[in-house]
């Protein structure tokens, strides 16, 4: 609409995201929505990317429980001469903003808005509106009201580059009626065509030329759409060192420290957590390239973000076993890995050890559908979190991607004529299978701070104790017994066909003895004790 010449608009959906001019009253947002202002530069320079003027806002709370807040914000280029700033307020009251540039129509640029809490209809609804993720305690998370986060994700290193807008809203349609919460992939790993959008002319970030329709009309939407279905995006910035050849590719750390501070300024007013690299063991000692400039250190690019983003979103440096280094640097804030093999059903032997850093533990793409082990992924999953609370982010059908595994699920879908959320609902049993336990285990989410290894108080599987309950996986069901001598109460027993889904209601256990408990499921599962607090 417009409003003394000024436009002024609303996206549809969970997250308002508003454009307005600096002279205009914002309207009232919700915590942790996405208030964007777009201005125009007087002078945009002959390569705005590369060197256009530098925009920086301070955002500061006068009223209300904002009072006294701060934050620097870092502008980014959006085409032509507009640049644009993105806030998300973390706490109800008045916020104001001015911004500085050495460019006269960027620079003093000031207003006000009000932030208002979310609905109980929308707290309820989406998770996300609880806020952005933060530790809990040394190993758990939560969401900046203090509400508890059980991460379950999902793995696709190119979504961006590999799925249209329609077949990504399906997809988290999906997964969220699943029951999963957040997401793992690169904003651009620049390996792959099946989407026409590239964020380089020339698919080359050597070419210096940014094309920002590959964020208008792709990232941007991905991005808001994911939050919109109470999926967190955990974008990792940067692209492979081996198989995308990223420090290759970019030359020289010049270009890829700008990139990581333009997607840090675009994206980190969202619910995203960050990602690195990918595989960053891959890069071993130092990346020598053309300008003999480029020397790899982990802390470098883990600095970076937490100087450029005002949200201090949680770091993580994926690897396909754990960097030391990198897992020590105080600007790492969870150990995400990968874990080796992934059809091995040993990789949670090596989850304890990776406790001794005092962070969250993230097992990601631990295991594909692709890889033709399901039986061992799922396992796996169970294993990994009742051993040492690993939390799990899996990679489904939709990994398959142009060829080099089939079937490819929007192709097939649109073979059989039907949508690709109707084809996933069918035929993803890997993502129906993780659900089972995402419903199961969520009983726990109150009680993840308090989590212990307990494998030693069960006669077989492996045991972690939450809390007062405790949570068992028993490969090939059937009986165990669980030493509850040091604790006193009842205990209400259910067990999981972590296969079916399947539930048992077992008997009322008392507490103060040993106790043999019968599964009644002759394959694997998964067991419950939960303390009777009445």
């Amino acid at each position: 609409m417009k409003n003394n010449g000024i436009l002024i608009f609303t996206a549809s959906g969970l997250i308002a995201l508003m454009s307005v001019s600096c002279t205009s009253t914002i309207p009232d947002t919700e915590l942790f929505r996405v208030v964007e202002l777009s201005f125009e530069a007087s002078d945009p320079c002959s390569n705005p990317y590369v060197n256009g003027p530098e925009l920086i806002a301070s955002f500061r709370g006068i009223s209300g429980e904002a009072a006294g807040s701060k934050y620097t914000v870092y502008g980014f280029w959006d085409g032509g001469n507009i640049w644009k700033l993105r806030f998300s307020p973390t706490k109800t009251g008045e916020w104001e903003y001015r911004t500085v540039s050495p460019d006269k129509g960027l620079n003093n640029r000031r207003g006000k808005f009000k932030a208002i809490s979310p609905t109980s209809d929308k707290l309820s609804s989406n998770i996300l509106y609880h806020g952005f993720l933060e530790r809990a305690d040394t190993f758990s998370w939560k969401l900046s009201d203090g509400t508890p986060f059980f991460p379950i994700g999902e793995t696709q290193w190119s979504f961006s580059e590999e799925f249209t807008l329609t077949e990504w809203k399906e997809w988290m349609d999906l997964i969220a009626f699943r029951g999963y919460n957040t997401f793992m992939g690169c904003c651009w790993l620049g390996k792959y065509t099946r989407s026409e959008l590239k964020p380089f002319a020339g698919r080359e970030p050597a070419s210096d030329t940014l094309l920002v329709d590959f964020f208008i009309r792709q990232l941007d939407p991905m991005v808001q759409y994911a939050n919109d279905k109470g999926i967190m995006m955990g974008l990792v910035i940067g692209g492979f060192p081996d198989n995308s050849q990223w420090f290759t590719r970019f030359k020289t750390i010049e270009r890829s420290d700008r990139w990581f501070r333009y997607i840090i300024a675009r994206y980190s007013a969202y619910n995203v957590r960050w990602g690195l690299f990918g595989e960053l063991n891959e890069a071993v000692g130092s990346y020598m390239l053309e300008d003999k400039s480029w020397e790899w250190t982990g802390d470098h690019y883990a600095g970076l973000v937490k100087k450029y983003d005002p949200y201090k979103h949680p770091v993580g440096s994926h690897n396909t076993r754990v960097d030391f280094y990198a897992a020590a640097d105080d600007n790492i804030d969870y150990i995400k890995v990968q874990e080796g093999d992934r059809t091995s059903p040993d990789q949670y032997k090596n989850a304890i050890s990776l406790r001794k850093w005092k962070k969250p533990l993230w097992y990601e793409e631990y295991w594909y559908e692709m890889d033709g082990a399901q039986d061992v992924g799922i396992q796996n999953t169970y294993r990994n979190f009742v051993y040492a609370m690993a939390f799990p982010t899996m990679g489904s059908l939709m990994r398959n991607h142009q060829g080099i595994n089939t079937p490819f699920p929007p192709d097939e879908a649109e073979k059989q004529g039907i949508s690709l959320y109707n084809y996933l609902m069918a035929n993803d049993t890997g993502i129906i299978r993780m659900s089972y336990f995402s419903d199961f285990f969520s009983i726990l989410k109150n009680d993840l701070d308090e989590f212990v290894p307990a494998s030693t108080l069960v006669s077989r599987g492996e045991c972690g104790k939450f809390g007062n309950n405790l949570a068992v996986f028993l490969e090939g069901g059937g009986t165990f017994t669980v030493d509850l001598s040091g604790i006193t109460g009842k205990f209400n027993l259910t067990a999981l066909d972590i296969r079916t889904g399947e539930k048992k209601e077992l008997h009322v256990s008392e507490g103060g003895a040993r106790v043999v408990i019968d599964t009644g499921i002759k394959t694997d599962a998964a067991i419950l004790l939960i303390k009777d607090v009445n």
